[in-house]
């Protein structure tokens, strides 16, 4: 597996010299725009809105932030600069709470946390620190919260155990959580009514196999996409055919040719 991400998790005095690997592949298709008259690849240009309508190189392009509907703030490179930003190579453990109290739909994307180990390149060796976190967690039946930056952005994360290893998950940030603004009517339920779903669900539940879940859309596009694929013809090496079929011919007629 391919590191996404190499740095250390501190908590005080402790640093871990960790790598972190992505627990999930992202198997949504891979979709392209194509020139519907002879099917090749479209490329995608910056075009100013403004009065001036040029076309814009990549490099001229600058940053704005959206104040309110019909307001951008521009920003540039040092005004972002300027801005709080956690170490690119660290992962900070900020607390500790109980495993249960965080709600799943809160957790984002999966990596798996391995310790760094001595190579040609670096002598880091996070294997006992490693281990200590993990067992800490472990015995204590806590999670650790930490801050990471995760490509170019700040994001909150929570450190657990998963097996004998520890495992990384994105967390979504208070102020982007939703307030549900939704009129859900309060129904009256008898005993028996409530029973009787509870008693449906007990029946059809099953053990826990993820495999038995299939993307079935995704599958059903694959298989589309094999069946659609043109066919790569074999370079022929004719000559060799050639002389394989005059071996083959009976004697007699190779004379008489």
């Amino acid at each position: 597996m391919r590191a996404t991400w190499t740095g250390t998790i501190s908590y005080g005095l402790i640093n871990v010299p960790v790598k972190l690997f992505g627990a999930a592949d992202d198997h949504t298709s891979k979709m392209h725009k194509l020139h519907g008259e002879c099917g090749s690849r479209v490329s995608q240009k910056w075009v100013c809105k403004g009065d001036c309508t040029d076309e814009v190189a990549f490099g001229d392009l600058g940053s704005g932030y959206e104040a309110s509907k019909d307001e951008l703030v521009e920003l540039t490179d040092t005004d972002l600069a300027s801005l709080p930003q956690a170490p690119k190579r660290e992962a900070t453990i900020v607390d500790f709470v109980d495993a249960g109290e965080l709600e799943p739909w809160l957790l984002g994307k999966p990596y798996y946390v391995a310790p760094q180990l001595p190579s040609k390149t670096s002598n880091a060796n996070g294997s006992k620190p490693y281990a200590l976190i993990r067992e800490a967690l472990r015995l204590s039946d806590k999670v650790a919260i930490v801050r990471v930056v995760l490509r170019t952005r700040e994001s909150l994360a929570v450190l657990r155990v998963h097996d004998n290893m520890l495992v990384m998950q994105s967390l979504v940030w208070a102020d982007e959580v939703r307030v549900p603004e939704l009129d859900i009517p309060e129904v009256e339920l008898t005993e028996a009514e409530a029973e009787q779903a509870a008693q449906l669900v007990s029946s059809a539940t099953v053990k826990w196999d993820h495999g038995r879940y299939v993307n079935r859309y995704q599958a059903a596009l694959v298989e589309l996409v094999e069946a659609k694929r043109k066919p790569v013809l074999a370079l022929v090496d004719t000559d060799a055919q050639i002389i394989d079929l005059f071996a083959r011919l009976p004697k007699a007629t190779s004379q008489a040719i």
